[in-house]
């Protein structure tokens, strides 16, 4: 009999650890450079990192874009240069967000 840990299936990956999530080592990194790193930096400290390692993860660089955007943890301060958004005041936070908004709009999903 093939028995497995109670709420795992066999042949499905297992969900990452708490320290494995895009959103840690994004958040890892950008502390290890002292909260406020141009992209670039970024991506030296977590190209070390055993996520992006090996063939699952050929396009962690866009991974790590999309989370920095994504998450209201961050904010971009000036263009390829990221900071942690606690750092600012929460005006200061909201016109760097509507600068950017306002320099890269989103797009609208059209139908046709």
């Amino acid at each position: 009999m093939n028995r497995t840990k109670r709420g795992t299936r066999p042949g499905r990956p297992r969900k990452p650890a708490r320290s494995d999530r895009w959103s840690d080592i994004v958040c890892h990194a950008l502390k290890a450079l002292g909260g406020q790193a141009p992209l670039k930096a970024i991506y030296k400290i977590i190209e070390r990192h055993p996520r992006t390692q090996g063939s699952d993860e050929c396009n962690w660089r866009a991974k790590v874009r999309q989370t920095i955007q994504a998450d209201d943890r961050y904010v971009r301060v000036a263009p390829g240069v990221w900071a942690f958004a606690n750092r600012y005041s929460p005006q200061t936070v909201a016109k760097l967000r509507r600068l950017r908004r306002a320099r890269y709009p989103r797009r609208s999903m059209r139908t046709a």
